[in-house]
């Protein structure tokens, strides 16, 4: 996300749907989405609200995703074995 292979002003919109926390730098991610993009971005990531919350206090969610690295798996951030924490 940090270096999109992409001209400036490639693309009329860019959407993406729970991807910034897989980024360590995820303002460099949003001003590289910025760059290729001609008119808007859509971002949509969780919401922390209280029964986001209560989930994880209940194990019920993940405040970092270690389900991603879990046996050895590269989902985290920068697609390393480092848990991703959710941005919400």
């Amino acid at each position: 996300m940090q270096n999109l292979p992409y001209d400036d002003d490639s693309y009329d919109y860019v959407i993406i749907h729970a991807s910034i926390h897989h980024s360590s730098k995820p303002h460099a991610a949003i001003l590289e989405m910025l760059r290729i993009l001609k008119i808007g971005i859509i971002f949509i990531e969780s919401r922390d609200c209280f029964l986001t919350k209560l989930s994880c206090k209940l194990s019920l969610s993940e405040e970092y995703e270690r389900s991603a690295v879990k046996n050895g798996n590269d989902g985290g951030v920068d697609n390393t074995n480092i848990p991703n924490f959710v941005y919400r």
